[in-house]
């Protein structure tokens, strides 16, 4: 009972929290700094307070509760706050991985805002497929590719994205940057991105979205208060293709989320 517990309990929480955590885009890795390697299920559970844009591509924003929830069991299975999967295959010391992941991308609410008034919403999707990771001399570099399984946008996406802590030395803090480049494909950028003909309006044209890259950085800090309890904080911005910038109802280069919070490591 306890092994069927640890092989499903990520898959579960991925599937209560996918829908408030979409909105966190690439802020999914925290590192807790002041801890050691751990066995057997282990991680942390918190809370925080989140701002993002009130869909992407808005200037508006709204800041929400979030509930932090990272958990790994023996490096294999795990839930990291917006994504869970498995790394099926491993290296020695782990320098590379290979395995599964599932991720959401977040809805677009038609009654969030004016821009959107008299669009059809747009459901969050959930990405399922493969993801690798890499470790560098210097940092470490994950990839992952994702289809649609909820026939939302039906579409498929993938990121690539390189990750490097710069403050590692201090025995309680942990600061770690990223930079990448994400694709949507086609049918993805212009669910989210897209106005049909039907929702064209004065001021919003119909606008077909072909596929596009996006390009990411994203910014990651922790600082161990004791032994079990950690501050973290995080960032990340979304520099949009062309394709995405051109929208009618896209009001800034690009997506900027962050958050702050507190979280209990067991």
């Amino acid at each position: 009972m306890k092994n069927t517990i640890r092989k499903w309990l990520p898959a579960v929480l991925f599937g209560l929290s996918s829908l408030a955590h979409a909105d966190l885009g690439d802020i999914d890795v925290i590192e807790t700094a002041g801890t050691q390697e751990k066995t057997g299920l282990h991680g942390m559970i918190g809370v925080a307070a989140l701002s993002v844009p009130k869909y992407s591509g808005a200037d508006d924003r709204e800041i929400s509760p979030l509930p932090l929830i990272m958990l790994d069991y023996n490096d294999t299975w795990y839930f990291h706050l917006n994504r869970a999967g498995v790394w099926a295959f491993k290296g020695d010391q782990n320098a590379w991985r290979l395995g599964l992941i599932a991720r959401p991308y977040r809805e677009r609410n038609s009654g969030c805002c004016d821009e959107l008034d008299n669009t059809s919403d747009r459901d969050t999707s959930l990405g399922v497929g493969v993801a690798a990771s890499l470790k560098l001399p210097v940092g470490e570099l994950s990839a992952d590719f994702v289809h649609d399984v909820l026939d939302n946008a039906d579409g498929a996406w993938g990121e690539l994205m390189y990750r490097v802590a710069i403050l590692d030395a201090l025995p309680k803090a942990q600061v770690k940057i990223g930079f990448g480049a994400q694709w949507l494909g086609s049918n993805v950028a212009d669910y989210y991105y897209g106005i049909t003909n039907s929702e064209a309006a004065p001021g919003r044209p119909a606008y077909d979205v072909d596929s596009t890259v996006n390009w990411k950085a994203t910014l990651m800090g922790s600082y161990a208060i004791s032994r079990s309890v950690t501050l973290m904080g995080g960032g990340g911005y979304t520099y949009f293709g062309d394709n995405i910038d051109d929208s009618p109802i896209v009001e800034t280069s690009g997506d900027v989320v962050g958050f702050v919070g507190l979280g209990w490591q067991f």
